[in-house]
């Protein structure tokens, strides 16, 4: 009897190729299409959010977020970076929102990800003032919600 490999069905044990590997460590449960307007609604604010801050940031768009240096100091290399992982977020988010196949595989990675670097931001930022650690813990829930919805 001939197996096929991959997410749709479990490898024998014998097979190892990495194909089947990353196949049998990643079973997913049928999603719930019933949560899936919050698993939605967090890569919408992805979008938007990531999006915004992204072009704000790394075209020094100070129209679009005229308190640009006071919230994220001055124009620096550093500053770009963070333009970089911003535009990623919301390129991939926006990946997610337009194939369904990869939507579940894109969210378990990429919210997790966002989760332990947005709470750390609470934590390492040493200006109580700054909005940007509280916008983060505002996303980072919504976000534990739906990768909840996805994991339950």
């Amino acid at each position: 009897m001939r197996y096929a490999c991959g997410p749709t069905a479990g490898p024998p044990l014998s097979c190892r190729r990495p194909a089947c590997l990353y196949a049998s460590l990643t079973v997913f449960k049928k999603p719930n299409f019933s949560l899936m307007p919050f698993i939605l609604l967090s890569l919408v604010v992805n979008v938007l959010v990531a999006g915004y801050m992204g072009l704000a940031i790394g075209f020094r768009l100070n129209r679009m977020l005229p308190r640009l240096d006071e919230v994220f100091g001055p124009d620096t290399t550093s500053r770009q970076i963070l333009a970089c992982l911003y535009l990623a977020i919301a390129i991939v988010s926006i990946v997610a929102l337009a194939d369904s196949s990869l939507r579940l595989r894109i969210v378990v990675v990429l919210f997790p990800l966002q989760i332990f670097y947005k709470v750390l931001s609470a934590f390492l930022v040493t200006e109580r003032g700054n909005p940007v650690p509280k916008a983060n813990l505002a996303v980072s829930m919504l976000h534990s919600i739906s990768l909840w919805f996805v994991l339950a």
